[in-house]
């Protein structure tokens, strides 16, 4: 070979060689981006909407707060607990519960404005275990929308880095505290509730559960209650949907002389269920043990029974007993109708002989 050859060879082989070299390393940069955006576009927070029993939600000096007690979601008014919508607590925590990034927009804190995930502009949302809990599961600030509306720009608590997040409920996020109230006047079990008081019409009679489940009346041991329509009726009555919640109760609402009252005993609570006459087309309904009232439509509850009759189990007609062995005996066949008497015929041309 020659030596012009040999040189030529060389350089070959060591172009090789440096190509191999850069594909290479280009390959494991490849690889050390692609490990550090899987690792930067992980899930913000990967536990279960079980996890979560308390959520704060807040901007400026504004506070939403959502606690669970006795597995029921409540939101906290100025005075009290209320019960919250549990489809929308449960809308929120999937939606916290597994939110992935779609986009890293920036790195550091210089366009924490821009994109209003700032602490002055942008809404915190924090999940905890329990109430009373210093440091939350997960801390959120969720920014303004995206250009195309359906995103949003988001940072999470603990991470320089702002974020694009696909899907953008802001809603869930942003509704006043009051917009938290659940419009179910009465949302319950019904397998909790153990008595159950009907004043309507000018009479009141009740319905007591006893230990084997079934429904009895309260003062008649003897006459039996027909179950399926006391479970129709409790079915309506937690069936109940606000058209809108009423913080302001008038005396043109009728609630103060009420067509139904229902005193119910629910585990270990009371409460009364009064529901208003027709206003046009529109009923109110006042749960007692809220203190709050509810316009509901007319006709939700039309048909109701509220009587004391209707409560009552028609008796069965007792079996035929059987006779002749076996068989039982065959009815007999009605007697057939008797024809009245026939007339006493009168000969022809005697009409008037007794006049003679």
């Amino acid at each position: 070979m020659k030596k012009n050859d040999i040189i030529r060879f060389s350089y070959m082989a060591g172009a090789i060689a440096l190509l191999l070299l850069f594909f290479t390393y280009a390959k494991m940069q490849e690889k050390a981006i692609e490990t550090r955006r899987e690792a930067t576009l992980a899930p913000f927070f990967t536990g279960k909407p079980s996890d979560v029993g308390y959520i704060a939600i807040s901007k400026g000096q504004n506070l939403v707060e959502l606690e669970n007690k006795d597995s029921r979601w409540y939101v906290q008014l100025p005075d009290t607990l209320f019960p919250a919508p549990p489809d929308d607590v449960k809308e929120l925590l999937d939606y916290f519960c597994g939110l992935t990034p779609e986009n890293l927009v920036d790195e550091g804190d210089k366009s924490y404005a821009e994109y209003e995930v700032d602490d002055v502009n942008a809404v915190s949302v924090r999940l905890y275990g329990k109430k009373g809990e210093q440091k939350p599961l997960l801390e959120m600030f969720m920014g303004k929308s995206g250009s195309d509306y359906y995103s949003i720009y988001v940072r999470k608590g603990g991470i320089n880095a702002v974020f694009q997040v696909a899907q953008n409920k802001s809603t869930l996020w942003t509704r006043d505290v009051r917009l938290w109230r659940d419009k179910y006047p009465l949302r319950e079990n019904r397998d909790d509730f153990n008595t159950i008081t009907i004043n309507a019409k000018g009479s009141s009679f009740t319905l007591k559960r006893d230990e084997t489940g079934f429904w009895k009346f309260a003062d008649d041991a003897v006459s039996q209650v027909n179950q399926e329509l006391v479970v129709s009726l409790v079915s309506r009555l937690t069936g109940l949907v606000g058209l809108q919640i009423v913080d302001a109760v008038t005396p043109d609402m009728k609630l103060d002389q009420p067509e139904y009252e229902f005193g119910l005993a629910i585990g270990s609570r009371k409460t009364v269920i009064t529901i208003s006459s027709d206003v046009h087309g529109k009923r109110y309904v006042r749960n007692s043990e809220l203190n709050q009232a509810y316009e509901i439509s007319a006709a939700a509850v039309d048909g109701i029974k509220v009587e004391r009759k209707d409560y009552v189990k028609a008796e069965e007609a007792p079996p035929t007993t059987a006779s002749n062995g076996d068989k039982p005996s065959a009815p007999e066949s009605p007697a057939a109708p008797t024809a009245p008497p026939a007339s006493p015929e009168i000969p022809p041309g005697s009409e008037g002989a007794s006049g003679k």
